[in-house]
């Protein structure tokens, strides 16, 4: 039996190309990665579909986010200040309850028509695509509720870079968020 150079060298870069895939699949299972490149990558990928879903569809991922954050919220309270050393547990709960239920969603980009006696004007948002967000040691869960809400309310994927000291509570907000979002049929990577 012949071997072909080409077959042998295209079935390579196909394996290749699987084992790479599958790596990335691995860590968009909760929406960490190993680099703010892969997470950027994640959330190109993200971003094309999620503007390729309806805005119903994109309702029903924030109404995900809200209910997975305050069912986390007393965890995720205790975990901010335990890690920080700042504010308190019952006032974390309560910024969180007012992100989480007060953060404007979809209902505030979707089109409008505006007419007057100069004419008729048609105003529609755009996403601009992946956004880099820092995430304060101060603030490290209700930032993360308020800027995924309204982010992908706009279509938009976004990275989180957190406080050094404010890591661990970053780190488990952020993944109950991505749960909420592949949940609700939403893409892997639009937060990470």
């Amino acid at each position: 039996m012949e071997t072909n150079p080409e077959v042998v060298a295209a079935l390579i870069k196909k394996v290749l190309e699987e084992l790479t895939a599958g790596e990335a699949a691995k860590a968009e299972c909760d929406g960490l990665f190993p680099t703010v490149n892969d997470a950027v990558e994640a959330g190109l990928l993200a971003h094309k579909k999620l503007i390729g879903m309806s805005l119903e569809r994109r309702k029903d991922i924030i109404a995900s986010i809200r209910k997975s954050v305050l069912d986390a919220n007393e965890e995720l309270s205790r975990m901010a200040v335990e890690e920080t050393h700042l504010g308190r547990i019952e006032d974390k709960v309560r910024e969180n309850i007012l992100c989480a239920t007060r953060t404007p969603g979809v209902e505030d980009i979707e089109p409008r028509a505006l007419s007057g006696d100069h004419g008729l004007m048609l105003l529609e948002y755009a996403p601009v695509g992946v956004i880099g967000a820092l995430t304060p040691i101060t603030n490290p869960t209700g930032t993360l509720i308020n800027n995924s809400i309204s982010m992908i309310s706009a279509g938009n994927a976004v990275v989180f870079n957190a406080h050094p000291s404010a890591t661990n509570t970053s780190t488990r907000m952020l993944q109950v968020i991505h749960r909420a979002i592949v949940d609700a049929g939403g893409p892997p990577g639009l937060v990470s």
